[in-house]
């Protein structure tokens, strides 16, 4: 299982250098990398299993987690006439574009998770999250990628 997430972390980080024609340099660094870390009896292959089990795997399937990811589900979208109540107006085509154009900022600025940006670096990073986050604006792409995140975690707790 560690292997597979590790397979698809990898292969999301050469998907993003496949954005570009320039790091290709990148993209052989990277699949030589994951040769390392793959490689048989690694031991470093068991701390990376052990860090996703107790801080991805456990948290979101115990039974409390689980509530609470139904429970926002059911709460966004099938909301009573309270919860209806607490929710603010939709914005405005005008606030719509500003509020776009705020966030792509700070997903390109601050939110680079810090793993990536060391293995991509600082300018390649922000130029691939600035397009996955112009893709995601898209409707169709935005509800493909739901459904496909629904279905895998559907098939994780039926598996």
């Amino acid at each position: 299982e560690s292997r597979v997430a590790i397979e698809l972390f990898f292969a999301t980080i050469t998907s993003l250098y496949s954005l570009s024609s320039a790091w290709s340099i990148r993209r052989t660094l990277l699949t030589a990398a994951k040769n390392f870390l793959l490689r048989p009896g690694n031991p470093n292959l068991e701390a990376i299993r052990v860090l996703m089990q107790d801080t991805v795997i456990d948290a979101n399937i115990s039974d409390a987690g689980l509530a609470s990811h139904i429970d926002k589900i059911r709460e966004n979208a099938l909301p009573t006439e309270a919860e209806l109540k607490t929710w603010s107006p939709p914005p405005s085509e005008e606030e719509k574009v500003m509020l776009r154009q705020k966030a792509r900022k700070l997903l390109v600025e601050k939110g680079m998770p810090q793993a990536l940006t060391s293995v991509m670096g600082q300018a390649a990073s922000g130029e691939a999250l600035g397009k996955v986050f112009d893709a995601l604006q898209i409707e169709e792409v935005a509800r493909a990628l739901m459904f496909a995140l629904i279905l895998q975690g559907i098939k994780a707790i039926t598996q």
